[in-house]
């Protein structure tokens, strides 16, 4: 008797008998037909080896004082009593027919267990809920507020008293006017943020948001307006703009083939804010290695890369100056 093989093989085999009845198909064609009966020789072990399990026929009625036909229903009224009429056996056969129990009769029997008792069970419970880890920036924490200021701000001669320039004008003798005073960075004339939303961008919209909030943090919400683009913004982005405003434009510009970049809209809309007054500054996030020749020239660029320091974005805001 074959104790390996397994219980989805014995019910097979077990149903396909009840449902071809003792005068159907041979066993052991049907045990070949499932694939696990190889030889004469143990089909007729199994078959010698199963018990003979008595089925009534359908129009058989059981022997008077025979109790062992009739139904415990705990209380309730058996179908025949309710008036219900008694289902008829689904194959009409004899008295008896075999059926091959030899797996169930051996795993039933005490201090015998199935072989997949010790089997390996998937974990099918789902882990504990971990929260989303937090998003990092592309600056860096710790430096992102100097970054963002140094980038922002603007010289405004309000510090001070310049005493050199002020013993110049007097050894002149040139009138003192207003006094002279050295220069401090300043955010008090607003920052417009252009933020570009095409899908160049797409990668960056969660440090987009991130971006625009650390600004609003830094400047004030009532200094701060943000306009969207893709490609290349509208003539009208900077309308409204108080002199003295700083524009940073956050976009990758034509870096990647195929982008909606117009380099002479953006030439004319640069040369439009320096005639009012207004600087702009560009916050790329790519290395600068790929930023374009013609954009480094037209406005000061800042690599948006958690390698960047205040001082790589003083050093490019200088080399404008010059």
């Amino acid at each position: 008797m074959t104790t390996e093989r397994g219980a989805v093989w014995a019910g097979d085999y077990l149903r396909a008998m009840h449902a071809l009845g003792p005068e159907g198909v041979d066993p052991a064609v049907v045990s070949k037909l499932l694939g696990f009966v190889e030889d004469e020789a143990e089909t007729q072990d199994l078959r010698l080896a199963a018990p003979v399990v008595p089925v009534a026929r359908a129009d058989e009625e059981p022997p008077p004082g025979d109790s062992s036909s009739e139904e415990v229903t705990d209380g309730l009224p058996s179908p025949a009593s309710s008036g219900e009429a008694s289902r008829p056996a689904l194959e009409p056969g004899t008295a008896e027919r075999p059926v091959q129990l030899d797996w169930a009769y051996e795993y039933a029997q005490p201090g015998v267990e199935p072989p997949w008792k010790d089997a390996a069970l998937l974990d099918t419970g789902s882990p504990a809920l971990r929260p989303a880890p937090v998003h990092e920036p592309l600056f860096a924490r710790r430096v992102e507020r100097g970054i963002l200021q140094t980038a922002l701000s603007r010289p405004e001669r309000a510090g001070e008293v310049d005493m050199p320039a002020l013993v110049d004008i007097v050894s002149a003798g040139r009138p003192v006017q207003v006094l002279p005073r050295l220069p401090v960075p300043t955010l008090r004339f607003g920052v417009r943020i252009l933020v570009d939303e095409g899908w160049q961008m797409a990668p960056f919209r969660r440090d987009r948001a991130a971006l625009v909030a650390s600004v609003r943090a830094l400047t004030g919400r009532s200094a701060t307006t943000v306009r969207y683009f893709a490609g290349t913004p509208e003539p009208t982005a900077a309308d409204r703009c108080p002199p003295g405003s700083r524009i940073l434009v956050v976009s990758c510009f034509d870096i990647l083939a195929f982008a909606e970049c117009d380099r002479s809209v953006w030439q004319d809309l640069v040369s439009r804010w320096r005639e009012r007054d207004l600087t702009a500054v560009a916050l790329v996030p790519f290395p600068a290695a790929r930023i374009p020749g013609w954009l480094s020239r037209l406005v000061p660029v800042v690599v948006w890369d958690r390698t960047t320091t205040a001082s790589t974005v003083r050093a490019a805001l200088a080399a404008e100056r010059r």
